[in-house]
């Protein structure tokens, strides 16, 4: 059997993208009796016990504190004593993003002769390139993994350009679960809506993520706000933290319903800070919408796909074209262009764009494509070569 350690930023029921899938991927890989996982969580809010179980799989969680220099330097500790401690009974130690806290564990884990997976998260935060002109430091310990995972083509051409040993690299795309994430009849929606208290007759324009920059729901805001004005009956829907959370900007949610109240717009917003609904939030919207200046792998994205929702998405190389080119399903636009953004959302067409038989091919090929089987099959052969690569050097070792 082998043992994985999962050392991720945050872990249900905290959510984000990352965690998310790798809640998943754990879910997953549960029936396979070759594998078994425990987790490290470097951020958590303190009401989280610091050690619990979840699903059969056990959780560690380093307590975040923003408030003062001691208590981060206390936290860091912990992370780092839980993350010896975890690492020292592992076989595999897989890191779901990289940053200089994870780099200096790494370290611990490279003594302890681990073998060491990084899936790369985000391009512009941690793929090859970015964390090259980021810091000497950073890089030298970002170059120390034995193997690197990335989601699209985009962190290829990183890793590439980066000078790494392409024989590292790996392109395992996440995954989603079908069977979750499904279409479902147009009765079935308004029954949802219902269950939801959403309207029942308004277009519903959802936009998934956590409040920050990169998300980008001030221009999601804006567009769907000139649409609005010009007359499409509607009502925006932001599912994602949008205070007091990592990562996210706090200032953003007051900045947005300032704006919407002066603008007599407020009543039309819907927030939802936390749900475990998202399928269902997802599956009772028409539209989905994302102007996201950098992404990895969006799963919310994925996830929109895989209930059939029309996705209006912005163009990013090598990552939402590619998906595009890969399976079609997506209108990809210029954050440049708001006007088109705002056009798109006004076609009366993306109603009932995923009604053609075209589209049922590319939408079943999609739902083949993404499946989380998929992935976890991959993310085993991974595991795998490692345990061979790690099982061959300990006989090499004097």
């Amino acid at each position: 059997m082998t043992n994985i350690l999962f050392v991720t930023g945050v872990y249900y029921p905290e959510i984000n993208g990352a965690s998310l899938q790798a809640r998943l991927l754990i879910q997953s890989l549960h029936s396979r009796p070759e594998v078994t996982f425990f987790v490290l969580a470097g951020y958590s809010t303190p009401e989280l016990p610091k050690i619990s179980r979840i699903n059969r799989t056990l959780i560690a969680r380093s307590r975040n504190s923003k408030l003062f220099l001691l208590g981060r330097l206390v936290n860091l500790i912990s992370f780092f004593h839980l993350g010896f401690y975890l690492s020292s009974r592992a076989d595999i130690v897989h890191f779901h993003g990289f940053s200089l806290r994870n780099g200096l564990l790494l370290l611990l884990c490279k003594y302890m002769k681990k073998a060491t997976v990084l899936k790369m998260t985000s391009v512009g935060v941690d793929d090859p390139l970015s964390v090259k002109r980021s810091s000497s430091i950073r890089w030298a310990l970002f170059k120390q993994f034995d193997l690197f995972i990335g989601l699209t083509p985009a962190f290829e051409s990183s890793f590439r350009q980066s000078g790494l040993d392409s024989h590292q690299y790996r392109q395992i795309s996440n995954g989603v679960d079908m069977k979750r994430f499904s279409r479902i009849s147009t009765i079935e929606k308004r029954v949802l809506r219902q269950q939801l208290s959403l309207p029942p007759d308004e277009v519903l324009v959802i936009s998934v993520g956590h409040f920050s920059a990169g998300k980008n729901q001030l221009f999601s805001y804006t567009v769907w706000a000139e649409a609005r004005r010009r007359g499409l009956t509607s009502k925006l829907i932001f599912i994602g933290a949008n205070r007091d959370a990592p990562g996210v900007d706090d200032s953003l949610l007051l900045k947005i319903q300032d704006v919407a109240r002066k603008e007599d717009l407020g009543e039309d917003l819907i927030f939802v800070h936390h749900t475990d609904k998202i399928e269902k939030y997802l599956q009772a919207a028409d539209i989905y919408l994302s102007p996201s200046m950098f992404e990895g792998l969006s799963n919310a994205l994925l996830e929109a796909l895989a209930v059939g929702l029309p996705c209006l998405v912005s163009r990013l190389p090598d990552n939402t074209t590619w998906l595009q080119e890969k399976i079609g399903l997506l209108t990809l636009a210029k954050l440049e262009c708001p006007e088109q953004w705002t056009q798109e959302i006004l076609k009366s067409a993306n109603s009932v764009f995923f009604n053609s038989d075209m589209n049922c091919l590319q939408f079943s090929r999609f739902r083949e494509e993404f499946d989380i089987k998929n992935t976890t099959d991959k993310l085993c052969q991974v595991y795998e070569e490692l345990s061979r690569s790690s099982t061959d050097n300990q006989r090499l070792s004097p």
